[in-house]
């Protein structure tokens, strides 16, 4: 088992093959991020919350609760609750004010990985990965979030999800619900994103980490080739083949925001998951709301094995295609690969495409705007009319007579 739970200590460690990430509870109620960073046998690691080095905890003197949480390592931090750096959770009450606390309230190790419902998300049985749900609950909203961190026994993954029910008697409105919160200490590292146009798509940009908020994300209701749902924190030097990477990436395809802040403490907070912009979503009693996946990905040997850790999971973890592991179809489109210049005459077409046949294509298509009308400039492709030829939008597989 992977995954475990000392209560002498209050700790939940997750291990992967060379990383492991500790969840420490303060006053038996506050659930923090006590380690994230190179593997660790031990799970006496509350001493890493450093509650030595900080204000009292809320229990010890509850005056500086404000004081308390405004430098604590929270795994899920609330908003307009004291810790004033990017928060994960907002919840706004039927009184409209922004009110949520929620305490540690029980945990659940599970084998494997239980299935997100109605989104995309990594799977796994028991002999690939294990998974704590750990619960947290606000006794005057009635409001619990169970966060849901599964650890991969071959990868050096843990993917992170999060479930908010509305416990309560009255409805709640969520006005942020992210996927994933990092807390890591800064030692000058580096942030890394993707950004990009059409046809440079994924260009890797590197910053330094200022004080204050950086990252990307997206609004556009989708993500493209301007931003990925990704993030890394990287240490200096980082290149393919070393340096120390913590990744996030976000298996979801609509808005998204993936921030890191640097603090006042010179400690780093880094958050993925829906963009928060126009996001406001309805809880009635007994109603719960479920956060796209993030995937946590850990390397101490550089990008270039961040990059082929994440092709394995996806190809092993992800990806549910019957073509995953055989060959696949190899697919010419004339309209960009040869500028639509396929012709009917001597039932064949340009050079390149009597070249394709002898390379065994699977299959061919073509369209062309000689045997199409467009009856408006502003129409996309997807909105031409064919005239009565076989040659609009032809699709013919190997072994089959071309032009139908």
């Amino acid at each position: 088992m992977n995954i475990c739970a000392d209560q002498t200590h209050n700790v939940f460690k997750l291990d992967t093959p060379r990383f492991s990430l500790a969840l420490a509870l303060a006053d038996g109620k506050w659930l923090g991020q006590a380690y994230c960073g190179p593997r660790l046998e031990t799970a006496d690691l509350a001493w890493a919350l450093s509650l030595d080095q900080r204000p009292n905890t809320p229990d010890t003197l509850p005056r500086e609760t404000v004081s308390f949480f405004d430098c604590f390592p929270s795994a899920y931090p609330a908003a307009n609750m004291g810790d004033f750096r990017e928060p994960c959770l907002a919840v706004r009450t039927v009184h409209g004010q922004i009110d949520c606390l929620p305490r540690f309230k029980g945990y659940e190790i599970l084998p494997g990985k239980p299935a997100l419902e109605g989104l995309p998300a990594t799977f796994g049985d028991p002999e690939d990965c294990n998974t704590i749900k750990i619960i947290l609950a606000d006794d005057v909203t009635g409001v619990e979030v169970e966060l849901y961190y599964t650890a991969f026994t071959g990868l050096d993954v843990i993917a992170q999800s999060v479930r908010v029910c509305n416990g309560g008697e009255s409805p709640v409105w969520l006005e942020r619900a992210l996927s994933a919160c990092l807390s890591l200490p800064y030692e000058g590292q580096k942030l890394v994103a993707l950004h990009g146009s059409w046809a440079r798509e994924g260009a890797i940009q590197t910053r330094d980490i200022g004080v204050g908020v950086q990252g990307t994300y997206s609004s556009r209701g989708i993500t493209g080739h301007q931003d990925q749902p990704f993030l890394a924190v990287v240490s200096p030097g980082t290149d393919q083949e070393q340096g120390t990477v913590c990744g996030m990436h976000l298996v979801y395809s609509g808005s998204f925001l993936a921030q890191v802040q640097r603090d006042q403490h010179d400690s780093l907070r880094a958050v993925i998951g829906v963009h928060p912009d126009g996001f406001r979503w309805k809880l009635a009693p007994g109603e719960a709301f479920q956060t796209p996946e993030a995937v946590l990905v850990f390397s101490d040997g550089g990008l270039g094995q961040m990059t082929r850790t994440l092709h394995d999971l996806y190809r092993g973890h992800l990806i549910r295609s019957p073509w995953l592991h055989r060959p696949r179809p190899v697919l010419l489109n004339n309209w960009e690969a040869l500028t639509s210049t396929s012709t009917r005459k001597g039932c064949s077409a340009s050079p390149a495409e009597r070249q394709s046949w002898e390379w065994s294509c699977s299959c061919w298509t073509t369209a062309g705007t000689r045997i199409a009308t467009r009856t408006a400039a502003a129409w996309g492709i997807g909105r031409w009319t064919a005239k009565s030829s076989p040659m609009a939008w032809t699709v013919w597989r190997s072994g089959s007579t071309p032009w139908g």
